[in-house]
């Protein structure tokens, strides 16, 4: 597989509506900074990855697209904004329609997604028809995906589908590998996680935006 044909691919939910599971520890603007500020990483791991054809925001929030062409991806308009496995078949079928063989799908809320796991993710990847996952920490979810051809097998979103993409992959007789990446492993979901993501020390603009918020001495994350 050519690196010059893969596509990265960033559904990216309205940022006033994103982490509403963390209302309970950050107030809405934290949320939106917080957002704001995982997307910028993984943007930028994006951005470092040597060999990429581009990379695509697919989103409803105007914000999004200005940031994505900050990073020089391309933006495409979320019309129906029904979250990021419909977002992500969306580009999948414009890539197939396009002639662009193949796809990362990553998700925006991995500060810590690295350019060298990525790079990991596209060396480990086999010939199309082939399929490599990245699964969350718990190893039930998958937070990232290459596909080749783009629409290989339907990609789900859910923090459940990582055994289930292993199954689309075999029925369709694709080439499948699972790297074990910890940075994209972590997304920020909950109280938990930011507390991992707090220990791992991370020389991210998430972490430095923690740091602002003081959120693990004043609302006793650790």
């Amino acid at each position: 597989m050519s690196l010059s044909e893969v596509y990265a691919v960033i559904p990216v939910k309205r940022f006033d509506q994103a982490k509403n599971r963390l209302a309970g520890i950050l107030d809405a603007r934290q949320r939106r900074q917080l957002s704001q500020t995982m997307l910028r990483d993984v943007l930028g791991a994006v951005e470092r990855t040597d060999g990429l054809a581009g990379a695509v925001v697919i989103s409803a929030d105007p914000l999004a697209h200005r940031m994505a062409a900050e990073y020089g991806a391309d933006a495409l308009e979320d019309p129906v904004e029904t979250g990021p496995s419909a977002a992500i078949a969306m580009v999948a079928e414009y890539l197939t329609q396009k002639s662009r063989a193949s796809m990362m799908a990553i998700m925006a809320d991995v500060p810590l997604a690295s350019s060298e796991e990525l790079t990991q993710m596209l060396s480990g990847h086999g010939d199309e028809p082939a399929v490599t996952l990245a699964p969350a920490r718990n190893g039930l979810g998958c937070n990232a995906a290459v596909c080749s051809p783009a629409d290989v097998i339907a990609l789900c979103f859910d923090g459940k589908s990582h055994a289930r993409h292993q199954q689309l992959a075999a029925r369709r007789g694709a080439a499948l590998a699972v790297i074990e990446a910890p940075g994209i492993g972590l997304d920020i979901d909950d109280a938990n996680d930011l507390a991992a993501l707090h220990a791992w020390h991370a020389p991210t603009l998430t972490s430095c935006l923690y740091q602002t918020f003081n959120l693990f001495t004043q609302r006793g994350v650790a």
